[in-house]
């Protein structure tokens, strides 16, 4: 299944490529992005949760290949932001991207996810040594994008 994955991202690449050169998709894209509503997030998990649970759980079982994606994403992107943006630069939009946080909001985040991190605490460990070491434990695969969803 990995090869879809890549032969999903590989395209959406292209698709976005392309999007970009249409003059009305930024402004269209920017339009969208004004008007994020974060609080009605609670109600969409809720309906994404209780509506059908089935497919919420498939949801969270394509975390790993989606979280493969984001991290490659992230590393790439970091990488390129290291080499042709200033510290200062940086340092001055992040925190104009910090000042627009929603404080309160995360907080609860910070609350929630410290009693589920507690649950789920040893899953974690493990998947650090494995980082860190390089080699999976015996009888795992190495988790190279496949999807359970």
């Amino acid at each position: 299944m990995e090869a879809q994955t890549q032969g999903l991202v590989k395209m959406t690449g292209t698709v976005v490529e392309r999007l970009i050169e249409s003059p009305n998709f930024k402004e269209n894209v920017k339009a969208v992005l004004r008007n994020i509503d974060p609080g009605e997030s609670s109600d969409l998990v809720k309906t994404l949760l209780w509506k059908d649970p089935e497919l919420f759980l498939a949801m969270l079982g394509a975390l790993p290949v989606l979280l493969n994606v984001m991290i490659r994403l992230m590393d790439e992107m970091l990488n390129e932001i290291n080499e042709k943006f200033s510290p200062e630069l940086l340092r001055d939009f992040v925190q104009s991207l910090a000042d627009d946080i929603d404080k309160d909001s995360a907080r609860r985040l910070v609350k929630n996810g410290t009693i589920m991190y507690t649950a789920l605490a040893p899953v974690f460990v493990e998947l650090w040594r494995e980082i860190e070491s390089g080699t999976p434990p015996e009888g795992k695969e190495g988790g190279h994008g496949s999807n359970r969803a």
